[in-house]
């Protein structure tokens, strides 16, 4: 459906996922979408507005300084942790010890690339040197703005006794390999974690439960707003959820097949501002 239908009135929060929707290919807010935001933010500021994304908080600090989202809240790692209009952690969901050291073990023996999510750090915890496009897997993640670094000594043994969380863990494999790599993984610990992707080559493991949708229950229920009056935009198989949860889902051109199928509605690509553009129809900027 077009945008164009959705009743301005109805609209009481905004919600928008980060990669491939607020931002461009290049990993920047499009032009079109800042500048729609700061007017939405000036001209109706009890209207919240929510990042929901499967980055972690800090690295989306330069987002929320662009954006004046600081007073906001905030939904992260794909829903595992919310933070409140402070910062404050008000849901943490992480996956179990015991199943995140014996990915990590089988990810060894095969060499395959493994990331560790834990607060606002990435750990690569399994190094794979053919990388990808000419880059390895690490400076990939680290374009998307995430602060990823090598394994410290001692990481794993921490991990294993559950002092250190790990709220996600990412698998990257190449593409061709993606749905061998998925089925592995949920044949091997059925009922252990659930699968979700962002990215074409990103395998991403999420404790039970843990959902982008679930998060934004606990923030609509906070904040006293229904789903009935939630404006969200997505494009990632990890939006899909959220997208189904609201009444004004909004996909993206670019978006994976499951986020369209979710959402009643369609913008533009985020490569041609899709967020901003759609804003604008809505709000009349």
């Amino acid at each position: 459906m077009d945008v164009a239908s959705i009743p301005r009135c109805e609209i009481r929060m905004v919600v928008t996922d980060v990669d491939g929707t607020l931002l461009d290919s290049d990993h920047r807010v499009h032009a079109r979408n800042a500048a729609a935001i700061r007017e939405l933010r000036d001209q109706h500021p009890n209207i919240p507005f929510v990042i929901a994304t499967g980055k972690p908080f800090a690295a989306t600090a330069e987002i929320r300084d662009d954006l004046n989202l600081h007073d906001q809240f905030a939904i992260h790692i794909n829903g595992c942790l919310v933070y409140d209009q402070t910062g404050a952690i008000i849901s943490d969901s992480r996956l179990a010890p015991k199943v995140a050291i014996e990915i990590y073990e089988t990810n060894r023996k095969s060499t395959t690339a493994t990331f560790m999510y834990s607060g606002d750090m990435v750990y690569e915890v399994v190094h794979d040197a053919e990388g990808i496009h000419g880059k390895s897997w690490l400076d990939t993640l680290r374009a998307y703005g995430e602060n990823v670094v090598p394994a410290p000594a001692g990481l794993i043994e921490k991990v294993a006794s559950g002092e250190q969380g790990v709220q996600k863990m990412l698998v990257a494999v190449q593409v061709a390999h993606v749905e061998e790599k998925r089925n592995f993984l949920l044949d091997t610990w059925p009922d252990e974690f659930h699968l979700t992707q962002a990215l074409p080559w990103a395998i991403e493991l999420l404790p039970l439960g843990a959902s982008k949708a679930h998060a934004l229950t606990e923030v609509l229920k906070r904040a006293a707003i229904p789903p009935e009056n939630v404006l969200a935009f997505g494009d990632g198989e990890n939006d899909a959820s959220m997208l189904a949860l609201v009444t004004f889902g909004v996909c993206m051109a670019n978006g994976m097949a499951l986020a369209k199928t979710s959402a009643r509605y369609r913008t533009l690509s985020n490569d041609e501002g899709g967020l901003g553009a759609a804003l604008e129809t809505i709000f009349g900027f």
